[in-house]
């Protein structure tokens, strides 16, 4: 069997024909040609099919291993690890099979989600607000009088310069 590659009408086409032995409809010898069968001397039969069709005979066959029951913790192990998958196939499937076969649940189900959605967005929007006017008024501080005002007053506080401001910005993509 030789692969052969080629180009026609602009795509590469391989030839990956399973070999000839493997086609064979004959039946397989029990075991590799031998003295004792008569496989070896002037009158045995050394075509490549034959050849073939005994080594395919000879190829050892693997052997079931009995499988053990896991125990009940491994069952719970694998079913919590399947739901995620198994309630995200569920709720995105129910798209399409809801509102056929329960359609007033799906639409109850449908309401709720858009109700907290609005409930959600609206505490974003909210929370936003007061971040924004909470920036623009302590923007409006002089932290290094307030500092000065803290130290004579005698509030324990760190020096000025021992104090490093980190701004993290999360960030994907």
């Amino acid at each position: 069997m030789a692969a052969v590659s080629h180009f026609s009408g602009g795509s590469v086409g391989i030839d990956v024909s399973p070999p000839v032995a493997l086609l064979q409809t004959t039946a397989y010898p029990a075991a590799r040609p031998s003295v004792l069968t008569g496989g070896i001397g002037p009158a045995a039969d050394y075509s490549r099919a034959a050849v073939a069709t005994a080594w395919i005979a000879t190829v050892p066959v693997p052997i079931a291993v009995p499988r053990v029951m896991p125990h009940k913790r491994e069952w719970l192990t694998r079913t919590l690890e399947c739901l995620p998958a198994a309630i995200a196939f569920f709720v995105i499937s129910s798209l399409i099979w809801g509102p056929i076969f329960a359609p007033v649940p799906f639409a109850v189900c449908i309401l709720s989600f858009h109700a907290y959605w609005l409930w959600r967005a609206q505490m974003t929007g909210i929370h936003a607000f007061k971040g924004y006017r909470l920036l623009k008024k302590h923007a409006k501080i002089d932290w290094r009088e307030r500092y000065a005002q803290d130290l004579a007053a005698g509030v324990p506080s760190l020096a000025w310069d021992a104090i490093r401001h980190i701004v993290v910005i999360p960030n994907y993509t």
